[in-house]
């Protein structure tokens, strides 16, 4: 079962709750990266580990609960992370540790994967016999952009969830009344964001806007550069850029990119797949990206 949504409508996942205001099954949440996956399993996780909820359901920000949550350390959520690219199965194992043990605050356990494609083979076997035999008080969330490097046997046991990307408006309004930004500089950011709530929160920081409007300019200068300016544009990248400009290069060449760069429609399309191809592996294998890149744009 899949259902669209985006981060921005939090109320869209009302449905999945029961009685008692718990969700009703372990989830998958994935969509493209800086969506909002995260954002809404941090929200749903606060919610449901308050000890005294509103009228509305909505966490109370008053409770030991939401303010332990506030200072991101709560002992019922656990968030689970790569270490070194990968998530081993020794963390999948104090995952199953920590759910053997009664909750503290809470009336129940939740843990959060972020970056799911990230687990190994064994990782995953292994998570699987939690998600096979669940304990009675827990929640286990997997948020990722891959979800094909997840085992068929792991996403059968979830309830996917696909984000999709927000309006404009949606971004506009939630910069403004959740992080109490300001109408013209919300706007400015909304219409960059490319849908993503995610990217959106990230540009609040002027630094991140910066390298944004340098990735940009990059791009510009890759395409229209003769090889020897292709050469010596590419030669400067950092190595720990890489992976930052390739999601912002398949940000501006998508069709429904706001700001177009010029190059001919073929040219485009070509790009844009060979982007596509690369950019999933850029972060799991010994990919000699320098080259990687000359070939790509060298050949356009």
């Amino acid at each position: 079962m899949e259902i669209f949504l985006t981060a921005k409508n939090k109320r869209n996942l009302d449905f999945l709750l029961n009685e008692d205001n718990r969700l009703i099954q372990n989830v998958l949440f994935w969509g493209e990266e800086s969506i909002g996956k995260k954002t809404m399993a941090l929200y749903l996780a606060e919610r449901l580990l308050c000890q005294q909820r509103t009228k509305n359901n909505e966490n109370c920000g008053q409770c030991q609960s939401c303010l332990m949550f506030k200072k991101n350390y709560h002992p019922d959520l656990l968030i689970v992370e790569s270490q070194e690219k990968s998530i081993s199965i020794e963390q999948i194992r104090q995952l199953i540790n920590f759910f053997s043990l009664k909750p503290i605050l809470a009336s129940l356990k939740i843990a959060i994967i972020d970056e799911a494609e990230k687990l190994t083979v064994e990782a995953q076997n292994s998570l699987l016999k939690i998600l096979e035999e669940p304990y009675f008080n827990d929640l286990i969330i997997l948020i990722t952009a891959y979800p094909q490097k997840l085992l068929p046997t792991i996403k059968s046991r979830l309830l996917n969830l696909r984000f999709i990307r927000a309006k404009n408006e949606e971004i506009r309004e939630f910069l403004i009344e959740k992080m109490k930004i300001k109408q013209e500089k919300a706007q400015l950011i909304a219409e960059n964001a490319n849908g993503k709530i995610g990217e959106a929160i990230k540009m609040l920081d002027d630094d991140y806007w910066q390298e944004k409007q340098e990735a940009k300019k990059k791009l510009k200068e890759l395409v229209k550069g003769n090889d020897f300016d292709k050469l010596m544009i590419i030669s400067e990248i950092q190595e720990e850029q890489f992976s930052f400009l390739f999601k912002e290069w398949l940000d501006l060449l998508r069709p429904l990119a706001k700001e177009k760069i010029l190059i001919e429609e073929p040219k485009r399309k070509i790009l844009l797949k060979n982007l596509l191809e690369v950019y999933p592996f850029l972060d799991s294998t010994n990919l000699d990206r320098r080259l990687l890149v000359e070939n790509i744009f060298l050949n356009i």
